[in-house]
């Protein structure tokens, strides 16, 4: 299966809202690890194309980012990006390891294409087909098992640590503990 994420970008997050009224824009970033990253270009996805904003400045700490890129400087125009993915080239991501020091934790949107394991009765319930950043509560989109040609069955499953019993990168699997009624 084909990831739904380009694969030369690495993505920080959604914009979940403008913040004041001069273009700056509320981020849920997927890791704290973006918070330091000052990249030439942020590109967010719409429309299926990639469109890059020069990178202005950014502040903030664990649980609230905000960003300001050029071409973006009033409050109209921000919320035209609210809900979109935001992304950095791949290489700059890298770089910013290398020159950090820091090792690179398996992110959310690594997980894309990992099958789902029910903890409980071992099942194969579904493949990760993307990730949903909705502030404060970010889900897994799940393709479901019993997909067919004909009908396609997406569910979405919070990502919530205490659910997540173990991830074999090898393999490729997730594999969680949900409570009852959450997947019918």
């Amino acid at each position: 299966m084909q990831s739904l994420l380009p694969k030369n970008y690495k993505q920080i997050g959604t914009c979940v809202q403008p913040h004041g009224t001069q273009g700056e824009l509320s981020l849920q970033l997927l890791s704290d690890s973006f918070v330091d990253i000052e990249p030439s270009f942020i590109f967010v996805q719409k429309d299926g194309c990639m469109i890059p904003y020069p990178f202005v400045q950014s502040r903030g700490n664990k649980g609230k980012y905000i960003l300001s890129v050029g071409f973006v400087s009033s409050m109209e125009e921000a919320e035209k990006l609210v809900g979109l993915s935001f992304y950095i080239d791949r290489e700059e991501w890298e770089h910013h390891l290398n020159r950090t020091g820091e090792d690179e934790k398996l992110m959310e949107d690594e997980l894309v294409g990992f099958s789902v394991i029910d903890s409980a009765s071992g099942d194969h319930i579904g493949e990760i087909a993307g990730i949903m950043m909705i502030a404060e509560n970010p889900l897994f989109e799940v393709r479901s098992a019993t997909d067919t040609a004909e009908k396609e069955n997406i569910f979405y499953i919070p990502i919530v640590e205490e659910w997540i019993t173990n991830i074999d990168v090898n393999t490729r699997e997730i594999t969680m503990t949900l409570p009852d009624g959450l997947i019918s």
